[in-house]
């Protein structure tokens, strides 16, 4: 009887089984290199699940074949606290921070060194002011009022802010916290240019009538919804929100107030000490670029809530009739230190009478 050799059948079964353009070659190391990833501080509202983030990362991720990381920050001033404390190399970018703060934003941007971002010449040019800060959107701010809620109480809506002093207005109105809120850092700097009397004494007697101070928009809004009060002090632009929620035009308005209307934008910058390499300042100027596209700015009117920044950029039904001010102010001016207006308010609030600072 034949002897059967164990290797030589293994052998044939696998030359019969598996013939030789089915056997892997030599093994080779495939190695593919790790996607770029650009880090970026976002402002917390713009990270809502499908909110203005989630509309725009995914397909700069594909064009630029690169990983966005999202770190979010709660408000301006926490924001602030992180760029001051961390090693500025966390992140290569900041989105959502505020103009009207952008006096103590610039220290932490890096120096354009003669880049303009494309497109930067299709933005709206009474935007354009700071070198280093992109606006990627804008609002004014004032109060948004309930008709339907005016009525019942027997209210009209306030045309001035010395107007809220009056009885009838006690705890018939929100606003929100000049530490935390954008809108309400815009409220006070407003008060010190149009209250026509010393702005603490003004602010000491607001106290008083506010129903309260929110720590930020969302909440604000969330207490003007459930009627807590028939005005809310936040930007203009949600008139157009609460028409699509509500599918009224004429329950919710935005007041235009005798005095005119203070505007803020929103923007982005890179973070000096943020950028490793030019290949990594190439990709955050080209994230910057494309926050300003008509691509990413057709989205800002209906995930953001505000105006676009681009021109010729066309505004969706529910924002017609919205108000456009005769008279705007502008918040960011020379010489105003607002950490030290920010402070003057605190001791005010703090201390009641004895808090207020002399002078305005």
């Amino acid at each position: 009887m034949a002897r059967i050799c164990v290797a030589s059948l293994l052998a044939s079964i696998a030359t019969y089984c598996f013939p030789a353009y089915c056997l892997p070659a030599a093994a080779k190391v495939i190695s593919r290199t790790p996607k770029k990833t650009l880090k970026v501080y976002v402002s917390s509202s713009y990270l809502m699940v499908g909110g203005f983030w989630d509309a725009i990362a995914r397909s700069f991720e594909k064009k630029s074949d690169c990983e966005l990381k999202a770190i979010a920050f709660e408000n301006p001033a926490s924001l602030l606290r992180q760029l001051r404390t961390d090693n500025r190399s966390s992140a290569q970018v900041v989105i959502g921070a505020d103009r009207i703060r952008w006096n103590e934003f610039r220290d932490f941007a890096e120096p354009s060194d003669g880049w303009v971002a494309k497109g930067s010449d299709r933005l709206k040019p009474e935007l354009m002011v700071p070198e280093k800060f992109l606006p990627i959107a804008y609002s004014y701010l004032t109060f948004l009022a309930d008709r339907e809620h005016l009525k019942r109480l027997g209210l009209t809506e306030p045309r001035e802010l010395a107007d809220l002093l009056q009885p009838e207005w006690r705890h018939q109105f929100i606003v929100e916290d000049a530490k935390s809120s954008s809108a309400g850092l815009a409220l006070l700097l407003y008060s010190h240019t149009t209250v026509r009397y010393n702005t603490w004494i003004f602010w000491r007697r607001l106290k008083s009538q506010w129903l309260t101070l929110a720590p930020d928009d969302q909440t604000a809004l969330q207490a003007f919804e459930h009627e807590q009060a028939p005005l809310v002090w936040t930007y203009s632009s949600r008139e157009a929100l609460y028409r699509t929620k509500n599918r009224s035009k004429d329950r919710y308005h935005s007041v235009e107030l005798s005095d005119g209307l203070p505007i803020n934008s929103e923007g982005a910058f890179l973070i000096r000490g943020g950028i490793n390499n030019p290949e990594e300042k190439k990709l955050a100027q080209s994230f910057l670029e494309f926050l300003i596209s008509s691509e990413v700015q057709e989205k800002v009117a209906t995930k953001l809530w505000m105006y676009p920044v681009r021109t010729k950029v066309a505004l969706p039904s529910e924002y017609l009739g919205v108000i456009e001010p005769a008279r705007i102010f502008y918040l960011d001016r020379p010489g105003l230190e607002v950490k030290n207006v920010l402070s003057k308010w605190d001791a005010m609030l703090t201390n009641g009478i004895n808090g207020i600072p002399e002078g305005n």
